[in-house]
């Protein structure tokens, strides 16, 4: 498969420090790897006013490229922006994952 594209925003912050974006980050990579067949990801990421969220990707293999756009969201358009705010693109080489480890403790178990 040459390319895939996909929307998605997440922000869940009382998931922070629980595994809950790395979990789904890992399960986002097997599905582009094993099931569609793609040998890279690339994401985008709001790099120049959010550092630490450069850092939490390059923790999970992620790597900048350097190559930005601009932010334009539905608020960008609307003029309701930060200045100067760019998204970044970053990627990852994927490969066969990991064995998934048991079941991470801040999920529940099936009934």
């Amino acid at each position: 498969m040459d390319g895939l594209a996909r929307g998605c925003s997440v922000k869940w912050t009382s998931g922070r420090q629980r595994g809950f974006g790395s979990e789904l980050i890992a399960e986002c990579e097997r599905i582009a790897y094993q099931d569609l067949g793609c040998e890279r990801l690339r994401i985008s990421v709001i790099t120049s006013h959010r550092p630490e969220v450069a850092a939490f990707y390059e923790r999970r293999g992620f790597a900048r490229t350097g190559k930005f756009k601009p932010f334009e969201r539905k608020q960008a358009l609307e003029g309701r922006k930060v200045e100067g705010m760019l998204v970044e693109w970053m990627e990852k080489a994927l490969s066969v994952p990991a064995p998934r480890e048991a079941r991470p403790s801040f999920m529940p178990t099936p009934i």
